[in-house]
């Protein structure tokens, strides 16, 4: 089978969200955000929540100023990075979330992933989930 029916619409492939749908990833991610911005850094999650780092980086230095916030934005990136490398190993995929891919894969129905996550780094989270 390479469909099935849900709620009389025939469904032929689906795509899955990988950050927050697929891995729960937000509490590590956050964290390395948080790591890199320093300690005495308070970061408003209300208004950071899903925003590239780059973003994060110029709304810190906008709230908290230049001499607080002495990186630049690539070195903010970067270390941002480095955390997400060291944190790897914390993330699991979502409850429930292998048994319905295994479901999908075994009725042939086509699955994609989306992310705004760089190629590689996404490639190595869902293989840490797997």
């Amino acid at each position: 089978m390479s469909y099935f029916i849900l709620d009389d619409r025939i469904i032929r492939g689906v795509a899955f969200d990988m950050d927050g749908t697929l891995i729960d990833c937000e509490p590590v991610n956050r964290a390395a955000v948080e790591a890199a911005a320093g300690r005495s850094i308070r970061i408003d999650w209300a208004n950071c929540a899903g925003k590239k780092e780059e973003i994060i980086h110029g709304i810190l230095k906008e709230e908290y100023g230049p001499d607080k916030i002495r990186s630049t934005a690539d070195e903010f990136v970067a270390a941002c990075k480095r955390g997400y490398q060291e944190t790897m190993g914390k993330l699991k995929a979502r409850e429930g979330i292998i048994e319905l891919l295994n479901t999908f894969q075994g009725l042939n129905i086509p699955m994609i992933v989306v992310t705004n996550t760089e190629r590689g780094m996404a490639i190595q989270k869902l293989e840490q989930c797997a």
